[in-house]
Formats: C-alpha cells, structure tokens, sequence
C-alpha cells in the first residue's frame, strides 16, 4: 500500500487535523497514526500524543482486521500492537485468529490508485 500521506499530497487533499479542526493535518507520517486500517492525521504533536494515549476515547468506529465488521471498540475490546499499528477486535476469536495470521490481516488488501478518465 502507498503510503496515504504522499497519495494525499500528491491528489493536493487537505485534511482538517483530527483532534483541531480548525487547523489542517500535516500529512508525514510522524503526524499520523494508524489504528487497524484507518489512519488518523494531525495538525501537531501534541495532538497525535494526546490521540495515542487513550485511543478508544477518539477513534470512532474502525474495521475488524479479521471479519471486516465495522465497529466502535471499548474499553474491554481486545486488542494488540503489531507491525507499528494498534489493532483492536470486535472479539476474542478475531483477535486469536490475528495472531495466528498477522501478515494476512494487518494490512488492507486494497491499494490507493488515481481514477482515469
């Protein structure tokens, strides 16, 4: 996969930051943070801090890496770190079913692409 923030900036998307809407997210990748196949961009450090030390708090929804189910993890959701990324399960068995098969599930199996006319 590409890494999102050259594919942003190549397409000239700007994305309002996360956490500070009001200000536009850098787009590096020390400015962002992945949390199973969504990446969440910031407008500084502080805020990607802030992001990272109680994700569950901000992340939304997010993809089951295993089953593909969108859901809102909590407090009590598995969860493991892996290849630089927090992945969280909507339970148990995806997440034993991750650990058997990591580098089948930790990245998506789609890739950006540019559209043609």
């Amino acid at each position: 996969m590409q890494d999102p923030g050259t594919y942003l900036s190549a397409l000239e998307i700007e994305l309002a930051g996360f956490l500070d809407t009001a200000r536009p997210a850098l787009l590096d990748s020390m400015s962002r943070t992945f949390v199973n196949y969504e990446a969440f961009f910031f407008s500084d450090a502080e805020h990607k801090s802030t992001f990272d030390e109680d994700i569950v708090r901000y992340c939304g929804q997010i993809t089951d890496p295993v089953t593909r189910k969108q859901f809102i993890p909590g407090e009590e959701s598995p969860h493991l770190s892996y290849a630089n990324r927090e992945f969280f399960f909507v339970s148990d068995s995806t997440l034993g079913v991750f650990r058997a098969m990591p580098d089948m599930y930790a990245l998506p199996d789609y890739e950006m692409r540019q559209e043609t006319d």
